[in-house]
């Protein structure tokens, strides 16, 4: 039987990218202090989320295609970001195949899908909610050959979109202090 988690902290957590925040706060020109450096992991989880759902819009999959991302809201949740040390953010993520969607996988034989390893038929649910069973390959027949993952680069789009985003945030903030500071020179 599969373990199937209850709870959010009991699912399994994918480093899926990290990032050092210290240097992306001295390229808006701030020192990165704790506040910030968890404002910039809001940021980047937004980016995240928005650029997996960008990607994942529903298009038509044909047959033998490599399988593409999940629109699902639970697939969109699964990404979070969290404070490593001082200034390092990682994107985690809790989808079991995020590796094999983030890196890409060729086609490969399912081995493990045929009477010979005990399975004599496969349930595939279609679109329309049908089910057809499909009697899989016997002992002497070649396995059937799953299409494999795409390779996706949703992180690399949110990385560069939140660095973007931190440095108008900042700009901005710094805009703010500098007119705070300049308000009350002339209150002196």
């Amino acid at each position: 039987m599969r373990f199937k988690p209850t709870r959010p902290e009991q699912a399994v957590q994918f480093r899926v990218r990290g990032s050092y925040m210290g240097a992306w706060a001295r390229g808006v020109g701030e020192e990165a202090s704790a506040e910030i450096v968890r404002r910039m992991a809001v940021i980047l989880q937004e980016e995240v989320q928005r650029a997996a759902r960008e990607e994942a819009t529903p298009r038509t999959k044909g047959s033998g295609q490599p399988l593409t991302l999940p629109n699902t809201e639970s697939f969109f949740n699964s990404f979070k970001t969290r404070v490593k040390g001082k200034k390092t953010v990682e994107v985690v993520c809790t989808y079991p195949f995020i590796r094999a969607l983030t890196e890409g996988r060729e086609p490969y034989p399912m081995t493990w899908l045929t009477r010979a390893a005990g399975v004599p038929v496969v349930p595939i649910e279609r679109a329309d909610g049908t089910v057809i069973l499909r009697a899989t390959p016997g002992p002497g027949d070649r396995p059937w050959v799953h299409p494999g993952f795409l390779k996706h680069r949703f992180l690399d789009v949110a990385v560069k979109r939140a660095r973007e985003r931190i440095a108008d945030v900042a700009a901005d903030a710094l805009g703010d202090a500098a007119i705070k500071h300049l308000s009350e020179l002339v209150k002196k």
